[in-house]
């Protein structure tokens, strides 16, 4: 502001432009608060729009369990998220960090986690407990990357599985 848009008595003129054109803002580069969820409902419906999620408590997943579709990063906080007679399945891009995911099941076969797509764990501790169950870590498929750093896996059957083309890099844990 200077004397050529203000008066005499210090009032404001106006000032316009004219705009031809604005481009899509997008917050790739800006961090955003994670959503906060508590339990299982507030935690699909985090996982259905993605971006950041923050665990504030320990969540079990019910029968109909969790399947991840759209990108996204879960924080668990120190918490555990269980996942108790149901499928947890990533078919997306997914970054797990801080915390544990335990299976609890008596059924044969079932898994901790599945990954179809893009799995990336950090400081995770995977505890499968099924009795006769498949891998904690079952990732499958050509599509399914899976990059677990520091992720320590207790399983009573096998503590992870990587078939049908898919890839996994271990670093750390054990």
């Amino acid at each position: 502001l200077n004397a050529q848009n203000t008066s005499d008595d210090g009032e404001l003129y106006p000032i316009e432009f004219k705009v031809n054109d604005v481009e899509d803002w997008t917050n790739a580069n800006v961090a955003l608060e994670a959503v906060t969820v508590a339990d299982a409902a507030a935690l699909k419906t985090a996982v259905a729009n993605g971006g950041d999620i923050r665990l504030t408590g320990d969540i079990i997943l019910s029968a109909e369990g969790l399947s991840v579709d759209t990108n996204a990063s879960i924080d668990l906080n120190g918490k555990t998220l269980t996942v108790l007679e149901s499928n947890f399945v990533n078919n997306a891009k997914l970054i797990i960090s801080n915390g544990t995911i335990s299976g609890s099941d008596t059924q044969l076969g079932r898994r901790a986690i599945v990954n179809k797509g893009e799995l990336t764990m950090n400081n995770v501790t995977v505890a499968q407990v099924y009795e006769d169950g498949g891998s904690a870590i079952n990732n499958d498929g050509p599509t399914a990357v899976a990059i677990l750093n520091n992720v320590t896996v207790v399983a009573e059957n096998m503590a992870v599985s990587n078939k049908n083309g898919a890839t996994m890099t271990i670093n750390g844990g054990s």
